[in-house]
């Protein structure tokens, strides 16, 4: 078995040879037995990063199907930037959920599975942990804009998976029809219920409408979020490139080009079928579609020296 093959069957055994024909980015699989899932499943681990303090930039309270963040959501008193233990269970205690972001940065085991997805899927991954208290639901009927990998690491916790406007698989340029803060539709359908255990692994693909909640248990789930680089992005990126050598793309469009749409279709339609154009414009794109995933996805890591990651979390919440 290929290195690539045996990676996909750690997280999802069974699946090596289908996972990306059958079921990437079209439809989501649950794994009640993943030695990946069984890995990362340790409560000490979410002991070790809930004694820390938090900046107010990386954490977030849910209550009411809706996230909110801030010193003043924790803290009424705004006495500091960063969110102590005690806040947290304060929090959990009056029946909202947390969400942590980049909890790799805290955990040198979480950055290690980081690095693994990001060889499987070839795409920047970071990790959030979610804490829900008994008998409580977290965000409202959503989609997210990237695929996920969801690991359950305590209690329990079902998910409702919904079905898609339009039911196609061009399903996340159809999704924005209701607010990601708000009700949903009365109207959505609710296709399945995965209840994952200590040890489940999810995935779930972007655009896929979800929603999760407890039963009698506390909840503890690691959210790896994939943010893969599509055709789109490295076309527009080459797009950019071959345009500043090729004059035609520099020239104006004139108003008089415009109201003649015959004229308008010609001219485009001889830049973009230059065959010295559309030949330029692949050779870039191959060379940046490998210079993307060959690049260098370590930013944002597990890094031992707890002030250094607050120097760079504070930085980032002032851009």
């Amino acid at each position: 078995m290929s290195s690539h093959r045996s990676r996909i069957n750690n997280v999802f055994p069974g699946l090596a040879d289908s996972f990306f024909t059958d079921i990437y980015e079209k439809m989501a699989v649950l794994s009640s037995a993943s030695p990946f899932g069984l890995r990362v499943s340790s409560q000490s681990m979410i002991e070790n990063i809930l004694d820390l303090p938090f900046h107010e930039s990386v954490i977030q309270k849910i209550s009411d199907g809706s996230a909110r963040c801030g010193r003043g959501v924790f803290d009424p008193q705004r006495k500091g930037e960063l969110i102590q233990p005690a806040q947290l269970v304060r929090c959990l205690e009056e029946g909202c959920s947390v969400r942590i972001h980049g909890v790799q940065r805290f955990s040198a085991q979480i950055s290690e599975f980081c690095d693994e997805l990001e060889k499987i899927f070839g795409g920047v991954t970071k990790a959030n942990l979610y804490i829900t208290p008994p008998n409580s639901r977290g965000l409202y009927v959503h989609f997210d804009p990237h695929d996920v990998i969801v690991v359950q690491i305590l209690g329990s916790k079902t998910w409702g998976l919904y079905r898609n406007c339009g039911g196609d698989a061009d399903q996340l340029l159809k999704l924005k029809l209701f607010d990601r803060e708000s009700e949903p539709p009365d109207d959505i359908e609710l296709l399945s219920e995965e209840v994952l255990n200590v040890g489940s692994v999810l995935y779930v693909p972007r655009g896929q409408l979800h929603a999760a909640w407890t039963a009698n248990s506390y909840s503890a789930h690691l959210t790896f979020s994939i943010t893969t680089t599509r055709y789109i992005d490295v076309i527009i990126a080459a797009l950019k490139m071959v345009a500043h050598s090729h004059i035609d793309f520099r020239r104006s469009i004139r108003p008089e080009d415009v109201d003649t749409a015959a004229y308008l279709k010609e001219r485009i339609s001889a830049i973009v079928e230059s065959e010295d154009f559309f030949s330029d414009l692949v050779k870039v794109a191959e060379t940046e579609s490998i210079n993307r995933l060959q690049r260098n996805f370590r930013e944002g890591r597990y890094e031992a020296n707890l002030t250094n990651i607050w120097r760079v979390v504070m930085a980032e919440s002032k851009t």
